[in-house]
């Protein structure tokens, strides 16, 4: 498996993490290794065809898999940067792996397979991916009513209810909302 001298440790430190830019690079090594370890099984992937992209504003899942079904197909893996910051790179080298083998899958079977059909449970559990997308992130800001405190909604980005939460009322007691920030803006 990957292992660099410069590895950060699995700490979840979020002052330990590294930036965007060294994340993808990072990303783009353990792909490689990922690639010599399972070569057998990934024989019909082209890495050179891979795009990798760290995204600052992917909150929903910890990455996902696009193909264009081209001449050449050719993949942009869109990696969660909230997410690593979140849970670190043991957990992103786990979706690295399950992208790869969506990105496989669509290689040998092209646009109509089932993402997440029995072709690709195979590929990842002969790879060591997790088969099942991993929870959305933890909301960064809960609005709640100021009265009750009770749980109003939850968002991932800044909106006029997390800038002004006064402005708005909770309908459960009709008192102006609170906001929690749950962690740091991840940036």
């Amino acid at each position: 498996m990957f292992s660099s001298k410069n590895s950060e440790d699995e700490s979840s430190s979020l002052s330990n993490k590294w930036k965007r830019s060294r994340l993808r690079r990072e990303i783009r090594i353990y792909s490689e290794d990922v690639f010599k370890q399972y070569s057998a099984v990934l024989e019909n992937l082209h890495l050179d065809r891979i795009e990798w992209t760290v995204s600052r504003r992917l909150y929903r899942a910890g990455g996902y898999c696009r193909t264009e079904f081209g001449d050449p197909v050719t993949h942009e893996i869109v990696i969660s940067y909230p997410a690593y910051r979140h849970w670190g790179w043991k957990q992103i080298k786990d979706i690295v792996r399950h992208e790869l083998a969506h990105a496989t899958v669509f290689e040998e079977y092209g646009p109509d397979i089932d993402p997440h059909g029995p072709e690709f449970r195979t590929l990842a559990k002969s790879i060591e991916a997790p088969i099942e997308g991993e929870s959305p992130l933890p909301h960064r800001f809960e609005l709640r009513c100021s009265a009750c405190r009770n749980y109003v909604d939850g968002l991932y980005e800044p909106s006029p209810r997390t800038d002004h939460p006064n402005r708005y009322q909770s309908e459960c007691c009709e008192a102006p909302l609170e906001v929690e920030e749950n962690f740091p803006a991840f940036v």
